[in-house]
């Protein structure tokens, strides 16, 4: 973030990365083209890991160097009201990212945008973007742990859909690394979740058409199941 972010050849994209971008966005209040800008951004500037964290030197204001956090890079200097538990927390730094950028009317506070690395992220963005827009995600919390996880499901470019979650008892509530279930449905137009009264996460997802259920039992081994054949 700022003119302190690491240099694009340092930044690996997360597995997934674009599509919890763009769901975080999403949620925090983008809509239209700043939703694309605020996906390429966070592309340039993490690769869309939200526990990505980049060291900087020193810099004007910084001369102590700094660090920059998250999926939007908040930067510790910078922006000192932006607390680690924020930064790395995934739907906080998106709102703060709402926040800092006006709604998306202005990216100056981010150095990718300003040297115009997020360029390159662009396409990626879009298509990310339109098939949030087709499909959208289900983000549910469950009755998993004390406080709740967070269980997000969401259609996998390649087919099937992409299942994360989010330890709400763990210090700084880590996600999980995205896992694909169900390639052979292929594209996915929509996606829903629900946890039943059994304990399991009940999952339908839409393609062409036809619904097709899936579940994940409620542990030990906490395996998804299915997909059933189409109702």
């Amino acid at each position: 973030m700022l003119l302190s972010s690491v240099p694009s050849s340092s930044v690996a994209a997360s597995p997934g990365g674009a599509d919890l971008c763009a769901a975080v966005a999403d949620e925090a209040g983008f809509t239209g083209e700043p939703l694309v800008t605020a996906v390429a951004v966070g592309l340039a500037e993490s690769g869309c890991d939200p526990l990505a964290r980049g060291v900087n030197g020193p810099t004007p204001g910084c001369p102590g160097g700094s660090v920059d956090r998250g999926l939007w890079q908040m930067n510790g200097c910078y922006s000192p009201d932006v607390s680690d538990a924020c930064a790395y927390d995934a739907a906080c730094n998106g709102r703060v990212a709402y926040r800092l950028s006006a709604g998306g009317t202005t990216w100056k506070p981010w150095s990718s945008f300003n040297n115009g690395r997020h360029l390159s992220f662009l396409t990626e963005a879009r298509a990310t973007v339109q098939r949030l827009g087709r499909a959208g995600v289900a983000l549910i919390q469950s009755r998993f742990g004390t406080v709740g996880n967070f269980e997000l499901v969401y259609p996998a470019v390649g087919g099937g859909i992409r299942v994360m979650w989010r330890n709400n008892d763990a210090p700084g509530n880590p996600w999980s690394a995205p896992s694909v279930f169900g390639p052979s449905l292929g594209p996915v137009d929509g996606v829903t979740m629900i946890q039943s009264s059994y304990g399991n996460l009940e999952v339908v997802a839409r393609v062409a058409g036809s619904l097709y259920p899936m579940w994940r039992d409620s542990g030990p081994t906490f395996n998804w199941n299915g997909p059933s054949a189409s109702l």
